[in-house]
């Protein structure tokens, strides 16, 4: 049996179809109870848990022989950083003496020690815990979301998108049906003798100059970039509804990434679905 944290989410429902499509016996485990029925038509088995209940997650988990683990993002009008520790913690405790032979962990590039630096620091706590289990582990330090601009859409079809980096600044990107069928096929391999780390990304490398290109062919208009200087994202957060902690959680992770401030891992590999593709995919999806 497979668990599957997130299983509603665009990474987590991408593990969860490949799985089953693959003919495996698979627990998806959600917060809500509001897309349950939709889970199990898919076929898979449901339970619904708090990502905080270590008790209720250990207990699922003993159900399993591998797993697909995500921490889910904080309240960001709350201490995004500190409900990322707390989460995180919870899913560690309840891996820790744990039946499972092999966990697949989604981390993100540039995952590293610090203090306030968003994702970057709260997931590499994650994975330096599952280390710490001694369980078999693939972590998965994917680039930059491209579902990330997916919100964007509708600003897009009226000739404007907001960008935090410069509009030529080109970075790791990667389509979360790469990231989900990565995570699948590891799942289903032979487990590693210990823990293995890997970069994945899309491609080609993407700015938001190539972000306004795709939703330019898609919209055919032109799209114009509003891009936020660094002094401003601060306020710019803040305006957003970001409480000062996880404003300047955000900040310093968009920092650290416009300057590449980290190390690739050893193991780097890349996905399929273009920028345009997937833009292009997903603005179709929505109007049908």
């Amino acid at each position: 049996m497979h668990i599957v944290l997130g299983a509603t989410g665009n990474v987590g429902s991408v593990v969860l179809k490949e799985l089953l499509r693959a003919g495996e016996e698979v627990l998806a485990v959600t917060h809500s109870t509001r897309r349950v029925e939709e889970l199990r038509q898919l076929g898979a088995e449901v339970a619904v848990a708090d990502i905080n209940d270590a008790k209720t997650l250990k207990q699922i988990f003993s159900r399993g022989k591998t797993a697909f683990l995500l921490n889910p993002p904080g309240d960001v009008t709350k201490d995004s950083a500190q409900e990322e520790m707390n989460s995180i913690r919870s899913i560690i405790d309840a891996v820790h003496n744990s039946s499972f032979q092999h966990v697949t962990v989604a981390s993100t590039q540039g995952a590293q020690r610090g203090e306030r630096i968003g994702d970057l620091g709260s997931l590499f706590e994650l994975e330096e815990g599952i280390r710490a289990t001694k369980v078999s582990a693939t972590i998965v330090r994917a680039g930059f979301y491209m579902s990330n601009w997916s919100p964007q859409a509708p600003n897009a079809k009226e000739g404007k998108i907001q960008s935090f980096f410069p509009r030529d600044f080109k970075m790791p990107m990667i389509a979360p049906q790469d990231i989900g069928k990565f995570h699948a096929r590891k799942l289903m391999e032979p487990p590693p003798n210990d823990f293995e780390i890997f970069d994945l990304n899309g491609p080609d490398e993407y700015s938001a100059q190539d972000v306004a290109d795709a939703f330019s062919q898609i919209f055919n208009r032109a799209v114009e970039i509003e891009v936020t200087p660094q002094p401003k994202w601060m306020e710019t957060f803040e305006s957003f509804g970001f409480s000062k902690e996880s404003a300047q959680s955000y900040a310093r992770m968009s920092e650290i990434a416009l300057k590449r401030a980290y190390e690739s891992s050893i193991q780097s590999l890349r996905g399929a679905v273009t920028l345009s593709d997937y833009l292009n995919e997903t603005c179709n999806r929505s109007q049908s």
